[in-house]
């Protein structure tokens, strides 16, 4: 892991830009590959104490599959502990991964306390930081997003595959069959996707000889929309990155982070982050 994108670098820019003017004088006794990673790094937030809460807000809105895959390293004794620093949507969805009763213990604060800095021990990375450390983008608001949220966003982009190919489509019945497995707000979005500018190219959906499977369809549109999404987050840092694939469930999260290496050129990159940019603003409207 490179120096840049540490957490200490992070902290040591954050410090500098809370307690420090311009913070040269101070980083001019630092060695010169430190200085320069935290010239690079060019985070503007001086939250130094968001750093106390990091590991119960990273943990709070984690998805319970990552959850799911550590616990099995945890001794069976203290679950009931670990339970009880969960929240009660986690610990149904870790019921229904684990298969067995997920019951929590009651613990004092300090206690308590304890254990999710335990818990996040296992996920907690040199590349991760606060969110609030991260230099504001125009992706910030996926970071707002749960898994919920995410997933529509994911479905709405892979609106643009369908958008191209619905004008080809002659048979009549094919296209009220695509349209009725959309959604009102979807059956809107598409017209919308139809006048964007789309430079994102992906292999066609070949429509005109679907066999009428529409979980098949929906299945392949939010793969392309995973694909989308993984392409507009491409230039975001390792944090943004660590902390969205997070609030998603493992399956999609690594999908997104193989595609990532994917990303063409830059005209595609800007192009699909203008589009989540839409899909958000649209979906909270």
């Amino acid at each position: 892991m490179g120096i840049a994108c540490s957490k200490s670098t992070a902290m040591l820019s954050v410090l500098l830009n809370r307690y420090s003017d311009d913070g040269s004088a101070l980083l001019s006794f630092l060695p010169e590959e430190e200085r320069s990673a935290v010239v690079d790094m060019s985070l503007d937030s001086d939250k130094a104490m968001a750093v106390a809460n990091f590991s119960q807000e990273a943990l709070f809105t984690m998805h319970y599959s990552w959850i799911s895959d550590v616990i099995s390293k945890i001794p069976e004794e203290i679950h009931g502990k670990i339970f009880s620093v969960l929240t009660d949507s986690q610990l149904r969805g870790l019921g229904m991964l684990l298969k067995r009763e997920c019951k929590k213990e009651l613990l004092p604060n300090k206690i308590r306390a304890f254990f999710i800095d335990y818990l996040f021990s296992f996920f907690d990375e040199e590349k991760n930081f606060p969110v609030e450390w991260l230099s504001s983008s125009e992706l910030s608001s996926l970071l707002t997003c749960d898994k919920r949220m995410l997933v529509r966003v994911i479905d709405f982009l892979g609106l643009y595959d369908l958008a191209r190919e619905v004008p080809l489509i002659v048979d009549r019945g094919v296209l009220k069959k695509v349209y009725s497995m959309l959604s009102p707000p979807q059956r809107r979005y598409l017209k919308r996707c139809s006048r964007d500018q789309d430079k994102a190219t992906f292999p066609e959906l070949n429509l005109r000889s679907w066999d009428g499977d529409t979980m098949k369809l929906r299945a392949t549109l939010h793969r392309r929309g995973l694909m989308r999404l993984a392409f507009a987050v491409s230039e975001e840092s390792p944090a943004f990155i660590w902390h969205l694939c997070h609030h998603l469930d493992i399956g999609r999260a690594v999908f997104i982070e193989r595609s990532i290496s994917k990303v063409v050129n830059s005209d595609v990159v800007a192009s699909v982050r203008l589009q989540v940019h839409n899909i958000i603003t649209f979906l909270r409207m």
